[in-house]
Parts: structure tokens; sequence; C-alpha cells
């Protein structure tokens, strides 16, 4: 990255982290002042008016992501913001986006070319709409019913991004956002969970914990800058501490997965012959050795919330007589009972299903697992579109690697490959790719994907058209 892209990333990322600051600043003031509601409408009235000359699509998606990730939990404990609040403001942000994507559809001309993913995005999303409606027909809860409609319809954030993403400075900015935001919010887990009363603290937040690491595992071997290098290094620390204090074994297998991936696709594309091996083995020496020292220490301290961790470590050993993933086996069950009574199109969006552990009943509107969760309220016609548009994900990523080799670059493509394979694993034992604000960022990773992907290809026309040219000439 030359030194002009690295002064219009800080400029860039500067004013996105200037925006946020203000808009926690005002609401904050809204908070102690507490002004009469034509007041706070009033000031709405005069942001959403202002917002579009101030800022541009690009900047209000990289604001956007930044607020999904480092606010999507009550801040630092709740005690400045609630849960309610944080989810208004992220959902009045998309608003807005669609609001300027309408006035751009009046007054430009859309690029007409086809879209990679873009058929199947909308079929599930289609088929998103027809569980809204069988949501209401099986008289399913309403309230649900509409929060799990806006949920999953955040995946068509894609079509805003796809279109208006032209400039690879911007794609840069994004990536940049996400790891700052993601540190931001790596650091407030930190400090929540040191200052809780709870000896686990698991936050949300720690899917993009696993979404980064890859990203910075793949920075750390492929830049060439030393001092970048610490930096990168000096970023993950916070990421993997909150990590490892989430407690949350799914996770720590899948980070561990994206780990691996990330480092054997970046040593690939780095390094050759000796050397290439030497990397991969000493990365791998010193991850199972860091990983099995912090455990350990963690396992024989004095410190309920680090013993805890590693106690917690200990139970992999025997996990098949764990008492969560024994619930999780009577709720699979339960679910796949569910899923047999509508298979097609499912249950509807907003239904709940019961199931009994140890005499207790459970009543949930989400199953651990992604792919039951799709069949149970969309069903197959609705899982089929998802699950291709993921593996063309993974397929472009790979294009992307295998054909472009600057920083950015394989940058981008091994964090892809690497964190998208590993939520991929998640999701059989995890929700994280349909029940979360989160689908947002997928979504614009989608599209930043394939725009980049789209640029190659373009590249590689003009390339061989030339070439023709010589020959012909």
């Amino acid at each position: 990255m030359s030194k002009t892209d690295h002064s219009f990333v800080r400029h860039a990322t500067g004013m996105a982290l200037w925006s946020v600051g203000g808009l926690v600043l005002l609401s904050f003031m809204f908070s102690l002042l507490k002004p009469p509601l034509f007041f706070y409408g009033l000031i709405a009235l005069v942001f959403i008016v202002s917002l579009p000359i101030v800022l541009t699509v690009e900047r209000i998606v990289c604001l956007i992501t930044f607020y999904i990730i480092a606010f999507e939990l009550p801040l630092f404990k709740g005690n400045l913001y609630t849960v309610s609040f944080n989810y208004f403001v992220v959902d009045v942000g998309v608003v807005v986006l669609f609001l300027l994507l309408l006035a751009r559809l009046a007054t430009e001309k859309l690029d007409p070319q086809t879209y990679y993913f873009s058929r199947y995005i909308a079929l599930f999303l289609a088929i998103v709409g027809v569980g809204l409606f069988l949501g209401a027909y099986y008289s399913n809860n309403l309230q649900r019913v509409q929060s799990e409609f806006r949920i999953l319809s955040y995946y068509s954030v894609y079509f805003v991004v796809v279109r208006h993403f032209k400039d690879r400075q911007w794609i840069i900015i994004l990536a940049l956002t996400v790891l700052t935001a993601t540190l931001f919010a790596a650091m407030d887990a930190i400090y929540t969970s040191i200052s809780s009363s709870q000896v686990r603290f698991v936050s949300r937040q720690v899917h993009m914990f696993l979404l980064a690491t890859p990203f910075l595992v793949s920075l750390i071997i492929l830049d060439r800058n030393k001092m970048r290098k610490l930096c990168y290094v000096g970023a993950l620390l916070p990421i993997a501490v909150s990590i490892l204090f989430s407690q949350t074994r799914g996770t720590w297998a899948a980070t561990v997965l994206a780990v691996i991936l990330a480092v054997l696709l970046s040593a690939w594309s780095r390094f050759e012959g000796v050397k290439r091996i030497g990397v991969i083995l000493i990365s791998f020496i010193l991850l199972a050795s860091i990983t099995a020292g912090s455990l350990n220490f963690m396992a024989g301290s004095s410190t309920a919330k680090a013993k805890s961790v590693g106690e917690r470590a200990k139970t992999i050993a025997s996990i098949s007589g764990d008492h969560s993933l024994l619930m999780r086996a009577n709720s699979y069950l339960t679910i796949v009972r569910k899923i047999m009574e509508h298979p097609w199109l499912g249950n509807g969006l907003g239904d709940t299903a019961t199931y009994k552990f140890f005499n207790i009943h459970s009543t949930q509107n989400n199953v651990d697992s992604t792919y039951l969760t799709i069949l149970w309220k969309v069903g197959i016609m609705g899982l089929v579109p998802f699950m291709i548009s993921y593996i063309l994900l993974l397929k472009w990523a790979f294009e992307i690697y295998r054909k472009e080799h600057d920083v950015f670059s394989e940058f981008f493509s091994i964090g892809m490959l690497s964190a998208i394979t590993a939520f991929l694993f998640l999701g059989a034992i995890s929700p994280v790719l349909v029940t979360s604000r989160f689908n947002f960022l997928f979504a614009v990773l989608f599209a930043i994907t394939e725009i980049v992907a789209r640029q190659i290809e373009s590249t590689d026309r003009n390339k061989s058209f030339a070439s023709y040219s010589n020959v012909i000439s």
C-alpha cells in the first residue's frame, strides 16, 4: 500500500470515527437532558435531512459498520446506552442508507451488468418475504415475525454496496473500519468482563473477533514493514484475550481453524520452498505453545475468571457428556420435528419451539444452528440460495487470492477465505449467520468480494483483448 493510500485511509477513517463520536455525544446529551418528544423529532428531522448532504453512501456504510461492531451490545456494562437504544441507532442508519439509495435510483443510471450473487440473495430475500406472510398466517407472535424479518432483510444491504463502492480506496477504508471497530469492541469486552461480577461474560461481538483475527494474522505474515507488523500484533492481542475470555468453545475451535487457514494461505502466497515450510511450522508451534500455555496458566490461577477459562477448556476433552451439548442435541431433535411439518417453505418467521431438558421447559425462537434455523423458518427453498451465496463467496475470494498479488488483495482474500470457512463451520452449532445485525456486515462482505473479483475479471478481459489485438496486428 502506498503512502498516498495510507494517508487517505487515515483521513477517511478519522472522519468516520469523528462522525460516530458526534453521534454518541449527541445521544449522551439526550440521555442527560431528557428533552420532550417534539425536540427528539426535530433533531431527527434535521439529522435525516442534512445527512445526505454531509455524507456519501460510502461514508454511511463505514459509519454503520463501525457502530454495529463497536456498540452492538450495551457499551461498558450498559452504563451508557441500552441495547434498545443501540439497535435504534443502527436501524435508523440503515433506513437513511436505503433512502439515499432511492434518491440515487431517481437521479443515476445504474450499471446494467450482471452481478454474481444478486439472483441468489434476491431469491433468499423473496423466500424470507414468504416466511413473513406464513408467520402471520400461522398466527406466530407478530413482534417476533417483524423482528426476524428485519434482521434477515439486512442481507439486502448487499444491493446498496455493490452498486456504490466503485473506488478501491473505499474498499480499503471499509476493511480498516472493520478492524478498527473490532479492536474497540475487544477493549470494551475486556473492560466489561473485568468490571462485571459475572465469572463468564459472553458478547455477540466475539463473532467479529473471529472475523478480524485471520485478517490480522495474514497482515502479520504478508506485510514487509516490521513496525506495522508490531502494530498488527498489538491489535491482535486484545482480540485474542476477548475470544479467550468469552469461554465460547465453538468460537475457540472456529478461530483456531481460521488462523490455521490464514497461516497456510499467507505462507503459500508470500514464501517459497523451505522457507514456506519453516514459516508454517514456526507459526503452528507458536500458536500451540501460546494457546496451551495460556490455558494451563489460567487453570492454575487463583483468579476466579481466569480459572474459569482454564476449567472451561478442560471440558473439551469430555465434551460428549457436557450438559450444553446434550441440551443442544435435545433442541435439535425438537426442531427437526418442526422442520418435517413444513420442509419446503418452513414454519414461517416468528415461530417458536419448546423443548424439555432436566425437567425444565425452554421456549426459543431460534436454535443453535444456522442451517437448522433457516430450515425451520424458511425451509429448503430458503436454505438452497443461502448456501449457494456463501459457496460463491468462497469461490470468488479464492479467485482473488489466485489471480491478484498486491498486499490488499492477498490480505482481503485470505481473510475472507479463512473467516467465512470458520463461520460456516461455526454455523453448524450457532445461528451466527442469520440472527443478528451482523447480517449487515456479511452483506457488505458479499458486495466487496464481488467488486474486487469483477475488477480482476475486467482486467483479465482487457489483457486478453490486448493480446488478441497484438496477434492480429
